[in-house]
């Protein structure tokens, strides 16, 4: 599991628990090949997708294994919290794209949530089934079904067109092999080197679009195809790319992991403070780099500089996806008014500690209800803090489940400055906004507490 799959787990579990937590501010700053290394942080959060292969889907003698919940939350979606919980049914739409290695071919699934939002997986289609390929750990592969679920590989927008999400620019980096695919040489062997890339572009257009081209850098079209309203306009891409760039990238990570932790481990046995002996750690790793082969930023990696050119109704053309892609709306997709509700409500702000370790629980009754995920109520912490009290404190909190109008909104503001247990010197304030899309930035307000500390 990546650093990225422990972070999804821990946000969708934050979502899914519902409630409010203290705000600590912060300053703003081919199928059967094996192989060993480790993955760098650039596979998609959640992503549980491996490319499959040809001779045994060919054959038909690719098993069908049971759901892989390692990686997946395991408690049930809470309708009322977060994302919430899927709605009505779980369509695999009918754009399908050859796998590259011959495998089973990938394709897109919609499906809505119990609070406003409608999701997109990417998977394979197999005997019927939705899913990926992956192996267990004992290192043998087969093809396991993908629930339908927000959080677990999906991507869920508020934005929805007869009903289908409108969504593009979306892109997915798949692999076989390396840490994202830890157990394709089995648990105690550690991963394979990463043999398979395959780099994903997909988004769904709206009705009016007709036809998608992917774009090499130079201008070459890769692939096209026609687009369908009965599909919500979706298209798909399925490339396959160098392997080489991305085991480098991964290599220069696991070196820099091996030597921060040996120098951490060295300084400290001998007593080093832990923050001269990170100090340390980092200049080791800083030094180690010099001599390692160079890496390759994300945006640069093969298959990233590729683009989606889409035609509308009428021959309107518009770059989807890639470097550079308009970010003007799509043709034939109306962009809904937020209403204008009353939002001021009284704050109860109750005080604990003095001056620089005081504490606030700021609490109100919600003036509109939320029934959406891309609704809620947010608190910000505006003043200085960091090394020096010289940053710009962007630190804030927000709700995450459905609120009743007139139900009681809490929010706990604790210290947070040039310490851990105190606040900067000067001016802070203290915002309350509602926030749903196509609001101002900081929302519409809802109430404000300012306090200095001196």
């Amino acid at each position: 599991m990546t650093v990225l799959d422990r972070l999804e787990q821990q946000l969708v579990a934050s979502v899914e628990a519902g409630a409010t937590q203290p705000v600590a501010p912060q300053a703003r700053r081919g199928w059967w090949r094996r192989g060993g290394g480790r993955t760098p942080l650039l596979v998609a959060v959640g992503a549980l997708l491996v490319a499959g292969g040809g001779a045994v889907a060919a054959t038909g003698g690719l098993p069908i294994g049971k759901e892989d919940l390692s990686q997946v939350e395991t408690r049930p979606p809470n309708p009322d919290a977060g994302a919430g919980a899927v709605r009505g049914p779980r369509d695999v739409l009918s754009p399908r794209v050859a796998d590259p290695a011959g495998g089973p071919p990938w394709a897109l699934r919609v499906f809505a949530t119990s609070r406003g939002t409608s999701c997109v997986q990417v998977g394979q289609v197999y005997r019927g089934v939705f899913g990926a390929v992956s192996a267990d750990a004992t290192g043998a592969v087969a093809f396991r079904p993908v629930r339908a679920r927000p959080g677990d590989g999906s991507l869920c927008v508020s934005s929805i067109s007869h009903g289908f999400p409108v969504m593009h620019g979306q892109s997915r980096t798949v692999q076989v092999g390396g840490s994202g695919d830890a157990r394709r040489c089995g648990a105690t062997r550690g991963p394979c080197p990463i043999s398979d890339v395959r780099v994903i572009r997909y988004g769904l257009l709206g009705q009016a679009a007709r036809g998608a081209r992917l774009i090499a850098p130079d201008g070459r079209a890769r692939a096209s195809m026609a687009l369908s309203p009965g599909a919500g306009g979706a298209y798909l891409f399925v490339t396959p790319v160098s392997a080489a760039p991305f085991q480098r990238n991964e290599d220069r990570e696991a070196l820099t992991g091996r030597v921060a932790t040996r120098t951490l481990r060295r300084e400290q046995a001998a007593g080093v403070p832990f923050p001269t002996a990170a100090r340390r750690a980092n200049a080791a790793v800083t030094r180690a780099m010099r001599s390692a082969p160079r890496g390759v930023p994300y945006p640069e990696l093969p298959g990233m500089t590729d683009a989606v050119v889409a035609t509308f109704v009428g021959g309107v053309r518009q770059r989807v996806s890639g470097p550079h892609h308009s970010r003007a709306p799509l043709p034939g997709v109306g962009r809904a008014r937020p209403s204008s509700p009353a939002t001021r409500a009284p704050l109860d702000v109750r005080v604990a500690g003095r001056d620089a370790r005081r504490r606030f629980d700021v609490s109100f009754r919600a003036p509109v209800a939320v029934t959406k995920a891309v609704h809620g109520y947010r608190l910000t912490v505006s003043g200085t803090g960091g090394a020096g009290c010289r940053a710009a404190l962007g630190g804030h909190d927000a709700t995450t489940r459905n609120i009743a109008a007139g139900a009681v909104v809490r929010f706990a503001v604790r210290p947070a400055g040039g310490g851990s247990s105190s606040w900067c010197p000067g001016p802070h304030l203290l915002r309350v906004g509602f926030h749903r899309p196509g609001d101002p930035a900081g929302g519409r307000l809802v109430g404000a507490y300012a306090f200095h500390v001196r």
